[in-house]
């Protein structure tokens, strides 16, 4: 496991997307953030992607997740798809706008958490026309998929007689 192997590192890109059941299939190879003067990891197997990023491109969004038993550091799905808008051009642009587009309506991320991670990543002004496109056409299904996340995690509280 990548991971475990390179503890400093941040999941991210299409990996990232993945760890969100937000791509079918896994990559065939891991996608890790590592800070401008970290250290390269040599790591072989699984193959590794590495990319570069600094201040708080590297440390915002990171998630805390565990995968049989070993932590993993992890970007939110809002900074994940921020990420893949700065990453388009080896990404490739289609990966990007679905990413937006499955997020918002699988009900994963906020317009407001997209757009503060998009100004962290640098390209406000290439989320912002897809974000409001999106949000034109299908504004409501994005709201109703964003209340059925927030009453399917909100605490239940329990009556009694």
């Amino acid at each position: 496991m990548a991971a475990k192997g390179v503890p400093q590192a941040v999941v991210c890109l299409s990996s990232a997307l993945y760890f969100h059941g937000l791509l079918s299939e896994e990559p065939p190879e891991v996608f890790l953030a590592i800070g401008e003067k970290a250290r390269r990891p040599r790591r072989q197997q699984p193959p590794l992607r590495v990319v570069r990023f600094s201040g708080a491109a590297l440390s915002e969004g990171i998630e805390h997740h565990s995968d049989q038993r070993v932590p993993v550091r992890v970007y939110s799905v809002a900074k994940t798809v921020a990420d893949l808008f700065k990453y388009r051009g080896k990404l490739g642009f289609p990966v990007a706008v679905r990413a937006l587009r499955d997020a918002l309506l699988a009900g994963l991320c906020t317009p407001e958490e997209l757009l503060h991670f998009a100004a962290i990543c640098r390209v406000t002004r290439t989320l912002s026309p897809y974000l409001e496109v999106l949000m034109a056409r299908r504004g409501a299904d994005i709201q109703a998929a964003l209340a059925n996340r927030r009453a399917l995690t909100a605490p239940h509280s329990m009556s009694h007689p």
